[in-house]
């Protein structure tokens, strides 16, 4: 799965599904997929019609993005860090946390939550600092015939 860090508000904790959103029981209590930066969205699809006109922008059925299907953060700043899957249109896999370094600490002892469901080790101190610092991480990579995930494939690039 691709890696991405995301600015939060403080102690942020990401929406999860109730009794009342759930499409399924078993989704219950599980993190909501949304995607992040609305406004960004907002400003690419506009652009894009600027560019292409509407009917190449590629949410014009929609009448553009979605502001249900993104993150609200209510114009609270943006101050925390967190790390997010990116398969879906994201779920945290890390705690919200004040500084880098506390994120990359964590990565570190703890791996993320998936790591952390299949009994996996922490990250490489080298691969969750690159990580952090990147913002990015890739699914995977091959390097030689050898296949590397995650977060650590950034250290064999």
């Amino acid at each position: 799965m691709g890696r991405e860090i995301r600015r939060v508000p403080a102690n942020w904790e990401h929406p999860r599904y109730t009794a009342d959103t759930a499409n399924d029981p078993r989704q219950i209590g599980q993190h909501i997929p949304l995607l992040d930066n609305y406004d960004n969205a907002l400003q690419t699809f506009a652009q894009c019609i600027a560019d292409k006109g509407l009917s190449e922008a590629i949410e014009y059925r929609n009448g553009g993005p979605l502001k249900d299907n993104y993150t609200q953060y209510n114009n609270a700043p943006l101050d925390w860090w967190q790390a997010y899957e990116t398969v879906t249109e994201g779920t945290p896999v890390s705690p919200a946390f004040a500084t880098p370094e506390e994120l990359i600490e964590y990565l570190v002892a703890h791996g993320d939550y998936w790591d952390q469901r299949r009994g996996a080790k922490g990250y490489s101190r080298k691969a969750a600092e690159v990580f952090v610092k990147s913002g990015w991480a890739p699914s995977g990579m091959i390097k030689d015939g050898t296949f590397y995930t995650g977060i650590e494939s950034l250290t064999k690039a």
